[in-house]
């Protein structure tokens, strides 16, 4: 209740910056519709920017321009929402993603990341994912700046060019 309660002072306070952190945890799928529409009403009305932070990539897909997809504290990709969902290039935005296709279907059946999240002591820039990733290699230990793919975005993987994930 506290939740729907506070999602309602911020439709009422009319804020031209809104941060919105899991609004729609534990919400049903009901009630989450409604306040996606509610969010996405602010936005035209007010002329509103979200930042939106959520874990639910269907959610981001229907409500985003654009997305930041974030690892322990690191940008491991940026880009168009569509460009992005149709072909995200980091290993852990696939899992993501295709988390959220799963989900979709007749079936709940939910791929899980091996590993675990870490230490949080990190090489600087280092990609953070590398002990959970099925592409590692010794050089994603080092420094890995975000670099621009061509009609995507940016991505923090040595691999991301060769990252496409199949439509």
């Amino acid at each position: 209740m506290l939740q729907r309660c506070l999602i309602a002072l911020v439709m009422f306070s009319r804020q031209s910056l809104i941060v919105a952190d899991e609004p729609t945890t534990n919400l049903d799928n009901l009630v989450e519709r409604q306040i996606i529409d509610l969010f996405d009403k602010l936005r035209r009305e007010v002329d509103a920017s979200f930042i939106f932070i959520t874990h639910d990539m269907t959610i981001a897909e229907q409500i985003s321009d654009s997305i930041i997809v974030m690892y322990a504290d690191q940008i491991v990709e940026q880009g168009g929402t569509e460009a992005l969902m149709q072909n995200p290039r980091h290993p852990y935005t696939q899992g993501l993603v295709q988390t959220a296709r799963e989900l979709e279907g007749d079936f709940e059946t939910l791929t899980e990341i091996a590993g675990e999240v870490g230490t949080g002591k990190w090489p600087e820039n280092s990609c953070r994912f590398a002990p959970r990733c099925p592409l590692y290699e010794a050089a994603c230990d080092h420094a890995i700046p975000l670099h621009h793919v061509p009609g995507h975005g940016e991505v923090r993987c040595i691999k991301a060019d060769r990252t496409e994930v199949d439509a």
